[in-house]
């Protein structure tokens, strides 16, 4: 097939993909949305980030090589190779200390007992076809074994975090429909814990919707990775702190919105890389007791990573109510911005990384700080070792400043 044909092939089945998996997604968002729904209590203890772990280490790069526990994972992956499972299990399991008397360690906060969450990720897929199309799904499912909800607007302690379908075409563009993660913004600083553009709602934020996705290469070590979404309705599952957003709301809803993400990156002559990152998206959002019915946000990111090293910043700022008692403030704040700069560096099987992010509200106005400095260890091929320090102040501009978090985490993830 040339190359023409395949682009005006993959064109149009991609837009008729793209159209089927926004109708797909409403009728499926429809039936989810008729859920009764939890109201929200507020809690001093923070909460970290909903997020799978990301496989930065290079292959034997571990504390332990040869190891008994590598020697399993190895095995399960060649039963799975041979029949044809596609699934992966694990769980993370944290354990918090704060840093000021009294240094009290729990398995998580005293009000957020029992193993962090539990998951199981599903990846089946066919082989492409003669046309070089390629189907396949993708389910992320966590579930909770102590007493509370992951957050307390959550329906159950058992939740989707992912679960679409989607195709790949000849031509790289890749469609999907279903519950998708919002590609808004730089999608992660590396950490276990979050930062301020996590508990306001902005990161790792899955919905009901369709997503469009191809990375394009110019030649001359010049790519872009491209991004169009479209959502049509909330799903009740964010990582954002109750008062963040609508998700967290009772009475409010995240009706039909549209992001569009494109980050264009260039290798530079010293082997180092930089990219750019520019994100916007607009939508209707329903606060029964707020006027303000839309709301827009747009972001900028760059990152410049060398070998081992990695450094990155970001500004999101953002026009419109999107709960009427914002959790730093009070009130129904209009505008907002948030701001993240950060650096890591991997030696062997050690990556070191540090973080300051910044938040800022107005109508009513208040503010945030959030520090966050850590370690994460790959022990085995399966298992990563976090301990990271956080320390998260906030204050509403007539209120005192309150002391969010400053403690000390210790975080196990494996899988299998």
């Amino acid at each position: 097939m040339n190359t023409r044909t395949c682009s005006t092939r993959s064109r149009l089945l991609a837009g008729a993909a793209f159209a089927a998996a926004c109708i797909a997604a409403s009728a499926t968002a429809q039936a989810d949305d008729a859920k009764p729904v939890a109201a929200p209590t507020t809690s001093a203890d923070a909460k970290p980030a909903d997020k799978q772990p990301e496989l930065t280490f290079a292959v034997g790069n571990t504390l332990f090589a040869g190891d008994p526990e590598s020697g399993i994972y190895d095995d399960v992956q060649q039963f799975k190779k041979e029949y044809d499972l596609p699934v992966t299990v694990g769980a993370w399991h944290w354990w918090h200390m704060n840093r000021n008397s009294p240094h009290d360690l729990h398995y998580g906060t005293p009000s957020l007992g029992g193993t962090y969450f539990w998951y199981v990720v599903a990846d089946p897929q066919t082989a492409a076809t003669d046309d070089g199309v390629q189907v396949g799904a993708h389910i992320d499912a966590r579930f909770r074994d102590g007493d509370e909800r992951f957050r307390t607007f959550f329906d159950s302690r058992a939740w989707l975090w992912e679960s679409y379908l989607w195709a790949k075409f000849c031509d790289g563009t890749t469609v999907k429909g279903g519950k998708i993660w919002r590609r808004f913004g730089l999608d992660w600083d590396g950490s276990w814990y979050g930062n301020v553009a996590y508990f306001d709602g902005w990161k790792l934020d899955p919905d009901w919707g369709a997503s469009v996705e191809k990375t394009c290469n110019f030649g001359h070590g010049i790519t872009a990775d491209n991004f169009l979404q479209v959502f049509v309705a909330q799903d009740r599952v964010n990582g954002s702190e109750a008062g963040a957003d609508a998700e967290s709301n009772p009475h409010g809803h995240e009706r039909t919105s549209f992001i569009a993400r494109t980050v264009p990156t260039i290798k530079l002559d010293d082997g180092s890389t930089l990219a750019l990152g520019l994100s916007a998206q607009t939508g209707r959002i329903d606060n029964s007791n707020s006027s303000d019915h839309t709301a827009s946000a747009g972001a900028v990111d760059l990152t410049w990573t060398k070998g081992p090293y990695k450094v990155f910043g970001e500004y999101l700022a953002s026009n419109g109510v999107r709960n009427p008692a914002n959790y730093v403030t009070g009130g129904p704040s209009s505008h907002s911005t948030d701001i993240e700069v950060g650096a890591a560096y991997t030696w062997r099987f050690i990556t070191f990384r540090g973080s300051v992010s910044h938040g800022d509200y107005d109508n009513p106005g208040g503010s945030q700080i959030f520090y966050l400095g850590g370690v994460t260890v790959a022990v085995t091929k399966n298992v990563d070792f976090y301990v990271e320090y956080v320390r998260w102040d906030t204050k509403a501009t007539h209120g005192p400043r309150s002391v969010y978090e400053d403690g000390i985490n210790f975080v196990i993830n494996w899988r299998f």
